[in-house]
């Protein structure tokens, strides 16, 4: 009987310690080689011009450019030019609430002048931009508390941002879909704070960049969950990243 209970009492001691460690970390080790990991996703940020170049998603012909151009109007080379085409995608294109990951090239979603998703509203932002002459790269990045959340088995949801990185004045700048936009953004460093804490709390961390979702192998919303997944497998092996940025957002 005293075996018994010092075992249940071991037990309980077992548990109850087990229940003071972080639900949402998991504690296996990294499974990732880690040695010389490559957070630029392969983008050459030295040389802006060759962002220029269209991807077979996001090519965009001369006479649709030429229309945008006649209702824009003159776009300066400058953070003002780069506002001015967001401001005006947003006045010129619809909003519907619609999963499209991948589904649609730029000039396809000009169109029908949609926007579905963040991957569109991406695609639509950058290249546009890319057209008046601002190199951009798109970023996929994750929600860190996703991650967590959903290697500790909440499978009921999942939590992509696609954004913009564009050079302007001599200095790549990070742009989201909604015209906020970041200064003193380092395009090396895969960690994101985001302006809107509530939404993501632990940040985002970016595992895909390109010229447009084509370019990183995302066709479809099930290429996105994949390479999610992937990311939230692989979390605990990014972790030295988090909270390495506090961006200004304006």
């Amino acid at each position: 009987m005293t075996k018994k209970i010092s075992i249940l009492i071991l037990l309980a001691l077992f548990f109850s310690c087990d229940k003071e460690k972080d639900p949402a970390v998991d504690y296996a080790k990294c499974n990732l080689d880690m040695q010389g990991y490559d957070y630029t996703y392969g983008i050459d940020y030295s040389n802006p011009d060759q962002y220029l170049i269209p991807g077979e998603q996001s090519e965009m012909d001369d006479p649709l450019f030429g229309v945008i151009k006649d209702s824009i109007g003159v776009v300066p080379q400058s953070i003002t030019g780069v506002l001015k085409v967001c401001h005006w995608i947003h006045n010129n294109f619809k909003k519907v609430s619609k999963s499209d990951i991948g589904g649609n090239t730029l000039k396809q979603l000009y169109a029908v002048r949609t926007i579905y998703d963040s991957h569109s509203a991406a695609l639509v932002l950058s290249g546009t931009l890319r057209k008046f002459g601002f190199p951009t790269v798109i970023l996929e990045a994750g929600s860190i508390q996703w991650a967590y959340d959903y290697r500790n088995g909440d499978k009921s949801y999942f939590e992509v941002r696609v954004m913009t990185e564009v050079y302007v004045n001599d200095k790549w700048i990070l742009v989201d879909n909604d015209c906020t936009f970041v200064m003193d953004y380092n395009p090396e460093n895969p960690f994101i704070s985001l302006f809107n804490a509530n939404l993501y709390p632990k940040g985002l961390f970016v595992y895909e960049k390109g010229v447009d979702t084509w370019d990183y192998g995302i066709r479809s919303e099930m290429d996105s969950e994949e390479k999610i997944k992937w990311f939230s497998s692989n979390i605990i092996c990014f972790e030295d990243h988090f909270g390495t940025a506090d961006y200004t957002w304006h």
